[in-house]
């Protein structure tokens, strides 16, 4: 991306509010500032969508989200969610994604708990349940908690928080 100036954004396609938002607001003010006359002279700006589970995110399914936003969204996403490349990006950049080995345990002792209880009711059970969902098993993703300001020489620039309205942005 050397050469210009870009948005940047981590986030992924199935999350049902944060980043449909963000990426909106993101892409509506690098297209202001397109149309801008700073922006036409002085500034080229882009705006980047990096996904933080390219397992589910599968090419397609990026390019079509990003679509929907702005046809000149950059989607990037690496082929695994344990590749090197994305877990440096997602700390370098402090992303919080996934779980650490505590959390992990605390969330297990807590559904085995509650599995243990509902064991002493089965007897009073008329019919089979569909096994459960395992949440260890499922996605843990999250997003970032801002936009990235990077220079035309790929350097952070600046941070904007999420909240921060489209015209401030801008």
């Amino acid at each position: 991306m050397y050469g210009t100036y870009y948005l940047l954004y981590f986030g992924f396609t199935l999350c049902p509010d944060i980043c449909p938002l963000s990426v909106m607001k993101m892409t509506k003010a690098v297209r202001k500032i397109q149309q801008s006359k700073e922006g036409k002279q002085y500034y080229k700006v882009k705006s980047v969508f990096v996904t933080v589970n390219p397992e589910l995110d599968k090419a397609e399914i990026l390019s079509d989200f990003c679509s929907m936003y702005d046809k000149n969204l950059i989607p990037l996403r690496e082929t695994s969610n344990s590749s090197e490349n994305l877990q440096n990006m997602l700390r370098v950049f402090k992303v919080p994604v996934g779980l650490n080995e505590t959390e992990r345990q605390t969330i297990k002792d807590y559904f085995d708990r509650k599995k243990e209880n509902e064991g002493r009711f089965e007897k009073f059970k008329f019919w089979k349940r569909k096994p459960k969902f395992d949440p260890l098993e499922g996605m843990m993703n999250d997003h970032s908690r801002v936009f990235y300001l990077m220079g035309a020489d790929n350097r952070f620039l600046a941070f904007y928080p999420l909240d921060i309205e489209e015209k401030e942005l801008v």
